[in-house]
């Protein structure tokens, strides 16, 4: 059996049928809500940590992959433990780069603000998500992003192309929405001295 089924099945010996109940109320999975269409096995949170414990060493990024293009909220919140545990015991920037890439490669399989919360600051720091809808999103990001890396703070932008990664994305205001350590902290369109005083702020 590969490394995906075994810990699809091991989520499922954990399975709690109160919890499935109520996690679709709890996450909004309803028509409408912010989490409409999630599907839910009832796992909770500290059995999804001891899987993921368990086999991230012994799953690739692929396998994760894999988990995060599943139904299951469960599955895909496993999956994200696993790549946080892998990213930090990564030996160099090579692996951890290749972590984030796989990351953003899938952030559409993170899209609610538990996945968000457990995963973002752990593999991303700072990060904005921005489309072009406004002509300075592409005059000051660039700008924002040298400011950051010349403080040495990790700092990664996620540009949204379509209007689908725009609607999957966890973000509230897709034009701009900047985060730090998984919180949201504005949508207004920073200069880069405004960004330079928010950051010092911040650190």
């Amino acid at each position: 059996m590969e490394s995906v089924e075994k810990i699809k099945e091991e989520l499922k010996k954990h399975i709690n049928e109160e919890k499935a109940a109520f996690f679709p109320r709890f996450f909004q999975a309803f028509e409408g809500g912010y989490g409409e269409g999630d599907r839910f096995l009832g796992v909770v949170v500290p059995d999804q940590r001891k899987v993921a414990r368990k086999y991230y060493k012994l799953v690739s990024l692929k396998d994760i992959e894999k988990l995060l293009s599943e139904p299951y909220h469960e599955c895909r919140l496993t999956a994200l433990f696993m790549m946080v545990h892998k990213f930090e015991k990564a030996k160099d920037e090579k692996e951890r780069e290749e972590i984030v890439n796989t990351y953003l490669n899938n952030i559409g399989a993170v899209n609610n603000w538990d996945l968000v919360d457990s995963s973002a600051p752990y593999i991303l720091g700072q990060f904005l998500y921005y489309s072009h809808q406004c002509p300075f999103t592409a005059k000051y990001v660039p700008l924002i992003e040298g400011i950051a890396h010349s403080r040495n703070t990790p700092f990664k932008s996620i540009r949204f192309e379509t209007t689908e990664q725009a609607q999957n994305a966890p973000a509230p205001f897709t034009t701009y929405s900047l985060f730090y350590n998984g919180e949201f902290i504005t949508n207004e369109i920073l200069s880069d001295k405004k960004f330079e005083k928010m950051l010092i702020n911040l650190l």
